[in-house]
């Protein structure tokens, strides 16, 4: 299926994945889906359904760090809150963000996105996270 839109969650496998934090009361979903890009092959590039849950996952620990998007989904914004108590850890960030240079440099949605009317948009859409969860914003 094709993305609507260039942010994390405007694509149907992002939309589906927060369903799965409904039930989550830590981040090992999100360390999971972190691994699941940074483990793959120097030589490959990250599958696209992998790389849009990383970055859907990446967005939750920029909310986690109190720099979400403006428009998050409720269930993310739900989730969050249940883990108010915890903040996301150094190694939780650092993991988000060495995902999301990994998607922004290797990967099938990057392919995508390459050569398209929305290329830049996406491009500032990545910058915006990284920085966000680089502490930028």
């Amino acid at each position: 299926m094709q993305p609507w839109g260039v942010l994390p969650f405007e694509n149907d496998t992002a939309l589906d994945w927060i369903w799965e934090l409904e039930d989550e009361k830590d981040t090992f979903l999100l360390s999971d889906c972190f691994a699941a890009v940074v483990e793959t092959e120097a030589d490959e590039l990250v599958e696209l359904s992998v790389a849009e849950e990383a970055l859907a996952a990446a967005e939750v620990v920029a909310a986690m760090l109190d720099r979400p998007l403006p428009d998050l989904p409720g269930e993310v914004s739900g989730y969050v809150a249940k883990l108010r108590h915890r903040r996301a850890s150094p190694e939780l960030v650092g993991l988000a963000i060495e995902a999301v240079e990994r998607v922004h440099e290797a990967s099938e949605l990057r392919d995508r996105w390459v050569g398209s009317a929305s290329a830049g948009q996406w491009r500032v859409a990545m910058d915006d996270l990284a920085s966000r969860l680089r502490g930028r914003r």
